[in-house]
């Protein structure tokens, strides 16, 4: 929770509440710069996207090439990158047929700060360079918050608009009052033209082996690193549950009874004995 506080204060305040359940995970948090892995002091530098994610969204990617040979790895992760490439490209020329200006995604986060600006108050202090106080509605002893909002910076206190690179709640109300158009504020990044180029490369295809260039090395096979094949030795007795249950319904081929097949039949090859008369002959195992 602490890595995702917009504000330094509730950042503070979620630090002690750890360092009263355990001093040492505490010290071990506060070791590492929080420029790189919290949002309140990450500047906007990582638009919201956390290390983690960025590592989990490309683990998605290769999930069904785990456990694959080398070979099949990389044909595999290069399959799923060009038809993402192409899939995701469709979808952005779809969107700017249509005339959408920004991605879905970003845009969810727009409106829900848009609906709720309708719950703020707000007080200009500076007509020249737009500066407003904005005041949160009071709603089950929460709110009342108050922030600070300057359009000339494009800074608002509960930092969400410098993290995000989207205007929030307090910065839609002050700009609706007073007839700045809110889009405009949202930065250029999240809109169709820069998705569109971003998937807009081309990937090269491989080709049969045989017209690939001579390649300037040796492969030299490294020995050590090699798997010895071995077969596995169980010690386990078996018994009744090892045997397939086809086995009791199948009939042998010599006697014509269940149990045993031709390989272990008690007459054995012996043609001159008739059929089903493998019982009177059956060895005492006892």
């Amino acid at each position: 929770m602490e890595a995702t506080d917009h504000q330094h204060h509730k950042f503070q305040r979620h630090m002690e509440s750890i360092r009263q359940e355990d001093e040492a995970a505490y010290r071990w948090l506060m070791r590492h710069d929080p420029k790189k892995w919290t949002l309140h002091a990450d500047g906007g530098r990582h638009w919201e996207t956390l290390t983690t994610n960025v590592s989990e969204s490309f683990n998605e990617l290769l999930k069904l090439a785990r456990g694959l040979p080398v070979t099949a790895i990389v044909r595999m992760s290069f399959k799923q990158m060009a038809e993402r490439f192409v899939e995701r490209s469709a979808v952005a020329t779809s969107l700017m047929e249509r005339g959408v200006d920004f991605m879905p995604v970003p845009m969810k986060r727009f409106e829900k700060y848009r609906r709720r600006a309708h719950w703020r108050s707000f007080l200009q202090y500076d007509n020249e360079r737009n500066i407003f106080e904005v005041r949160t509605a009071i709603h089950r002893n929460r709110g009342n918050n108050v922030h600070t909002v300057n359009e000339s910076t494009r800074l608002c206190s509960c930092g969400k608009w410098s993290i995000y690179h989207i205007p929030c709640s307090h910065d839609i109300k002050c700009f609706q009052k007073v007839g700045l158009g809110i889009t405009n504020y949202v930065d250029q990044q999240y809109s169709v033209a820069k998705y569109l180029n971003t998937y807009s490369g081309q990937l090269q295809l491989v080709g049969v082996e045989h017209y690939w260039p001579p390649k300037p090395f040796k492969m030299v096979c490294n020995k050590s690193y090699l798997c010895r094949i071995q077969v596995q030795k169980r010690t386990r007795i078996r018994n009744q549950m090892d045997v397939s249950d086809t086995i009791y319904v199948r009939r042998c081929g010599i006697c014509s009874q269940t149990g045993h097949d031709r390989r272990k039949c008690p007459l054995g090859g012996n043609s001159n004995q008739a059929r089903g008369g493998c019982s009177s002959i059956v060895p005492n195992y006892q």
